[in-house]
């Protein structure tokens, strides 16, 4: 999805603003076919050549150097002039876009609360929903974009019940396509951020072709969408101390788009990556060459930088040439500007602080104490609607370290391959642990846009590699101090024709699940991070894309049942007991419809609800059964219990038949927190309280 290597379509599987018309673009793809998916889909350029920079930036091709005055501005010309040479600009292909879980804080007035699902403990990620013993905010998105979202916030009453407290309507109030991501709730200033991306309509500037790179978007086919759409990652800050007195404090909005953000304590990060429009990239073919050169000399370094605007104040810029850093050695040609902005919920002048990186970013990682980013060198591209990467592809990672003056660059290194195709996971292939950064890549050139193209004939055995990387001081380089596969261990994580679904990261151990035909879970042993290890292998069919793991040594998994010949079939969820690496075991497994069943996880990692109670664990799912007969399909929220390593499924709540997802209750839109002996289900735009 996202890549420093954007090209026409911004993200090759859907844009963030699009993940909620998600069922649209899987049914728009059986229609058109895979021809009609390929209009859709432009191929990237780049690779090869060495830039001509700056010897000092190329001493190492990973690494970055912190940008001097007018570096940035000649480094991005130079681009330009690669872009031109190999065929490739923003007049090139215009395209349409459309527009264990745990809690992170303590829950007060000691109640059980269940939190929104991370990747690492104590890192607070954006959601739908957020609740603590005193108070649960809700987020309803609007059914059609166009319209702002709803913040809500309730009371939580002695009984565990909720009082609805006011309302308040967050984001553009004059529209454009406000998109919602989701929100933060900082615990002490009990302070909410509300993140979304917007999507504004204006007409095409003079003298300009609408392009669709990064931030724009084109009106190449329906005549009712604005003949450009930039976008903008909008924070609206609001105080939610008094449930009955939501009120606003300030709204932000920066130019780009939105890669995610996280929360530690009272620090929202937020993470964006901007693709400046330029006259200079959108020359058409024929141009002369004193015209191209008389466009490039007016590029400004203003130009290049996204900009910032507070309220009703005059826009700003975000950051400064000088704010960046320049990987002189990434051989993409890619225009993008990625941004690490901090902002300081608690301050009262919502303090905030902004470093870049020239390049975009395919995926962050965010623990405690250090902020990893990943990149890619090479350009990839689509192929009859699949996603293909360079043969010899090469993923960089950089790392930072978050301390009381900003974000710090501690150093950068690579691993062979890339981080897949699904942005919502590419997240959970990255882990820092102890100092070090594990990193699970993939060696495949072709990925796959759908679980159905799995179906296709076998590609070239491309097994996965796991990776440790560790920061050396001295010349500031992430070094590899293990790998998987090696010499001594040369197992292959994966099969011949397999790809990566599932992975998480838990302390000293990974979980790695691969599939074509069956589900291979690997438990990789990672307690020395020089000697790696495959502790153990479970075959089962079909396939776990999202794994969580519970307490007493359990796993647990959602994903796909499928038959045979690799075939998708309903949702399936499985338990494993993991507590002997060596001998992983599947426990209980059940499988709910048939193929075009899906649940919430579908769009969103925080789709699924989980409350810890000791050895045992709730779970909360929003699902869609799907059935042969269409009027026996059925959606609601599916319960599960784990007790004593047993799986046991409830009755499925708020039953409702419906061939497919109504438009006004979907499941992207769909999230729940337990509170103590309740289950608040947020659908249909407000909260329905279930005993449990």
């Amino acid at each position: 999805m996202p890549s420093i290597t954007r090209c026409a379509l911004d993200r090759p599987h859907m844009p963030p603003a699009t993940r909620r018309f998600a069922p649209w673009a899987a049914r728009w793809r059986a229609v058109l076919g895979v021809g009609g998916a390929a209009l859709l889909l432009a191929a990237c350029g780049g690779g090869g050549a060495e830039l001509d920079e700056p010897k000092r930036l190329l001493a190492r091709p990973d690494a970055l150097s912190a940008s001097q005055p007018g570096e940035l501005l000649a480094f991005m010309k130079e681009r330009l002039d690669r872009r031109w040479a190999a065929g490739i600009g923003s007049w090139a292909m215009p395209v349409l876009t459309i527009g264990v879980v745990s809690t992170t804080d303590a829950p007060a007035a000691g109640r059980a609360v269940s939190g929104s699902t991370v990747v690492e403990a104590g890192v607070d990620e954006e959601d739908l929903i957020k609740a603590d013993g005193r108070a649960v905010y809700s987020l309803a998105l609007p059914a059609w974009s166009g319209k702002p979202a709803t913040l809500e916030a309730w009371s939580v009453q002695a009984d565990g019940s909720l009082r609805p407290g006011s309302r308040l309507a967050v984001g553009p109030a004059d529209g454009g396509s406000p998109y919602r991501t989701g929100m933060h709730f900082a615990p002490q200033s009990r302070r909410l951020a509300v993140i979304g991306q917007a999507w504004v309509g204006s007409e095409c500037p003079p003298g300009m072709a609408c392009i669709a790179r990064g931030d724009v978007a084109v009106s190449a086919i329906l005549p009712f969408v604005p003949s450009e759409v930039r976008s903008q990652v909008t924070v609206e800050v609001v105080a939610g101390a008094d449930p009955a007195a939501l009120a606003s404090i300030a709204r932000m909005a920066i130019d780009g788009e939105l890669v995610g953000t996280r929360r530690i304590g009272e620090q929202l990060y937020v993470v964006t990556r901007f693709s400046p429009r330029l006259a200079a990239d959108a020359l058409p073919p024929g141009t002369s060459a004193a015209d191209r050169k008389l466009q490039l000399d007016k590029v400004t370094t203003a130009d290049l930088l996204p900009m910032i605007r507070v309220g009703d104040d005059a826009a700003r810029p975000l950051v400064a040439d000088t704010d960046c850093w320049l990987q002189g050695g990434n051989a993409s040609l890619d225009l993008q500007v990625t941004t690490v902005t901090r902002i300081d919920l608690a301050s009262p002048a919502l303090a905030m602080s902004s470093r870049c990186i020239a390049g975009g970013s395919e995926a962050l990682s965010l623990s405690a104490s250090r902020l990893a980013l990943a990149t890619t060198r090479q350009a990839y591209s689509t192929v009859g609607g699949l996603i293909r990467y360079a043969p010899q592809a090469v993923t960089d990672l950089h790392l930072f370290s978050l301390g009381s003056s900003g974000v710090d660059y501690l150093g950068s290194g690579s691993v062979p391959g890339h981080l897949g195709w699904d942005e919502q996971r590419k997240p959970l292939r990255l882990s820092e642990h102890q100092g070090d950064l594990r990193v699970l890549s993939f060696n495949g050139e072709t990925g796959w846009l759908f679980v159905g193209d799995a179906e296709a004939p076998p590609q070239p055995a491309s097994p996965a590699t796991l990776t440790v990387l560790r920061p050396r001081a001295s010349d500031r380089s992430l070094q590899p101090v293990g790998q998987l596969p090696n010499a001594q261990r040369p197992q292959w994580i994966g099969k011949a024709g397999e790809q990566v679904h599932g992975v998480r990261f838990a302390a000293d151990r990974a979980y790695v699940v691969t599939f074509r035909r069956t589900d291979p879970l690997y438990v990789l042993d990672l307690a020395n991070p020089a000697d790696p290890k495959v502790a153990g292998v479970l075959e089962v069919p079909g396939f776990s894309e999202d794994l969580h793991p519970l307490p007493g040594g359990l796993l647990f998994g959602v994903g796909r049942d499928a038959d045979a010949q690799g075939r998708a079939l309903g949702v399936k969820v499985g338990l494993f007991d993991v507590a002997d690496p060596t001998r992983p075991r599947e426990l209980a497994s059940q499988v709910f419809g048939t193929s075009g069943s899906h649940t919430a996880l579908a769009y969103s990692r925080q789709g699924i609800g989980m409350r810890v109670d000791g050895s045992s664990v709730r779970i909360a799912l929003p699902m869609f059964v799907a059935e042969p007969d269409p009027k026996a399909s059925r959606q609601g929220l599916q319960r599960f219990e784990v007790t004593s390593g047993r799986l046991l499924a409830k009755p499925m709540d708020g039953v409702r038949f419906t061939p497919w997802d109504d438009g006004e209750d979907p499941l992207w839109a769909q999230r729940t927190v337990q509170i103590d002996d309740r289950v608040h289900w947020l659908h249909r735009g407000t909260i329905e309280t279930l005993a449990w």
